[in-house]
């Protein structure tokens, strides 16, 4: 149940230009491990090679010689903190940007 309270929070974080940057960082994150998804299952598995998905980083390893299939403790790791760190990297510009073109806004009026 959502207490008003929270769903203030919520609200706010969404309608603020930080919130509104970092959700799209995430978002972008979440829509290029998909795509590594979905590009990596048409591939053949060869003796040496290491095929997986996951963007930046392996998430998911196919087995192979080197690898054996699973999901990669590291790289799932690796790809959350790189996606927490861009996101809020994104964040702070969305926030920077918004507020100088409002700031321009103004001295226009």
């Amino acid at each position: 149940m959502w207490f008003r309270s929270e769903e203030a929070a919520v609200n706010k974080f969404f309608n603020n230009r930080f919130g509104l940057g970092f959700s799209s960082g995430i978002f972008l994150f979440a829509v290029f491990n998909y795509i590594s998804y979905i590009l990596s299952e048409g591939q053949s598995t060869h003796t040496y090679d290491r095929f997986g998905f996951g963007f930046p980083f392996f998430v998911y390893d196919y087995k192979s010689y080197v690898a054996k299939e699973g999901i990669n403790e590291v790289g799932l790791i690796l790809t959350i903190m790189c996606s927490l760190f861009f996101s809020f990297l994104l964040g702070l510009i969305f926030k920077f940007v918004w507020s100088k073109t409002l700031s321009r806004r103004t001295e226009l009026k």
